[in-house]
Order: structure tokens, then C-alpha cells, then sequence
């Protein structure tokens, strides 16, 4: 039976079935009805410290608010927690009339006669590569894929870079290797091989990698 949501408690699940999906509602009144709606589970994947490649599923939802009429399948119903029961509000801080004062503008000390004029020392790279860099170096020399903890003994080995101090640098480089697969598409430079390793793209401009001078 189709009921509209200002007809039904908070803490109420329900299914919308011309959306099929399901979900919480949160708070309902004359205006809105805030309801979390279930999302698909999805698998993560992450390196673990021992370098093995574990996965787990991880379930998300989404608040947001819904008209008070819309009809939904009431599933059961549970008393909300205290964080779901309280709306969130923005705290505005209140507006002042008065306006600030200028600040003064400090005058320059007068300089000594004869004293050398300091100027700020520009930062120079230090020529190192960078942690992703150094991979696909070792992609490129390899020719094989590799996993990232294989990757850091053979970039380590070959003075290409080194750990500042980490206690799981191979499970860093997954998680960058990772970020540029997600952030850059088919422009990325690694490609996923197997399970826990990665190669190069074959067609990728961007695996030139010069040593540094």
C-alpha cells in the first residue's frame, strides 16, 4: 500500500517503487521530507601492510530532501538514532554595522649605508624523481608488470628514489597509482595488469622519463 511520506514516522523504510529504489526517512513536515537513499554496495580495493591485495565491500547512502506528497512502500520502521534525528543547521555569525578601521601601512626601515641588499633564495629542485615518476621508470626497464612492492625494491635499488622514513611506501604507491588511474582516464600512464599489479601503457607519451642531471 502507497502512503505519502508526511503520513509516515521518522525512521521509517520505505521502497519508491517507480524509482525502485529504497531508503530512511529522516524528518518529514509541511515543506520537505529529508530521507537517506540506499546507493549500490561497491568493492574497495587497498594494499595491506604486509603487501598482500585485500578487498571489502563498502556500502553507501545519500541524504536529501524529497517532496512531503511523494508516495512510498513503507518496509518497517526504527527509532532514529540521535545524530539521523537532528537537522543540520548553518550557524551565521551576525552582520556588524561598524566597519573596521584601515590598517596603517608600516613604513620602511631607512637602509644602512653600504649594507649588502638581501634578496629571497629562489627553491631549486633537488633533480629527484618523484615516487610515480621513479615507477614508471622501472615499468619502462622492466617490460613486465610489477607490483608496487617490487616496484619500490627496484626503484630503491637502482638510486631512483628511496622512503623518507614510511613504514608501507608500497601500499602508498598503490594508493597513487590508483588516484591517477581514477583522476586522469585514458591519459593515465599505468594500466591494471592483474590483481595488485600494474604496467605501462604501450601508447602513452607521457612514460618519457628523463634521469635527472
Amino acid at each position: 500500500m502507497l502512503r505519502p511520506l508526511n503520513q509516515l514516522p521518522p525512521g521509517t523504510r520505505f521502497r519508491q517503487p517507480d524509482l525502485n529504489i529504497t531508503g530512511k526517512l529522516l524528518m518529514v513536515n509541511e515543506c520537505r521530507a529529508r530521507v537517506r537513499i540506499d546507493q549500490p554496495q561497491q568493492e574497495v580495493e587497498f594494499a595491506a601492510p604486509d603487501g598482500s591485495i585485500r578487498t571489502f565491500r563498502a556500502s553507501r547512502n545519500h541524504e536529501t530532501s524529497w517532496a512531503p506528497t511523494v508516495l512510498v512502500e513503507a518496509l518497517s520502521c526504527s527509532p532514529l538514532s540521535e545524530r539521523d534525528a537532528t537537522m543540520p543547521t548553518k550557524k551565521t555569525a551576525p552582520k556588524s554595522t561598524k566597519k573596521a578601521p584601515a590598517p596603517k601601512a608600516a613604513k620602511p626601515a631607512p637602509a644602512k649605508a653600504g649594507a649588502p641588499t638581501k634578496t629571497p633564495k629562489a627553491s631549486m629542485p633537488d633533480g629527484k624523481l618523484s615516487q610515480l615518476d621513479a615507477a614508471v621508470k622501472v615499468l619502462a626497464e622492466s617490460g613486465t608488470p610489477m607490483t608496487t612492492k617490487a616496484m619500490i625494491e627496484a626503484m630503491a635499488a637502482k638510486g631512483y628514489w628511496t622512503s623518507p622514513g614510511g613504514a608501507t611506501p608500497h601500499a602508498t604507491l598503490y594508493s597513487a597509482i590508483l588516484r591517477e588511474l581514477q583522476k586522469k582516464g585514458a591519459e593515465a600512464r599505468f594500466v591494471k595488469a592483474d590483481r595488485g599489479q600494474f604496467t605501462l601503457k604501450t601508447n602513452s607519451k607521457s612514460n618519457r622519463i628523463f634521469s635527472p642531471e
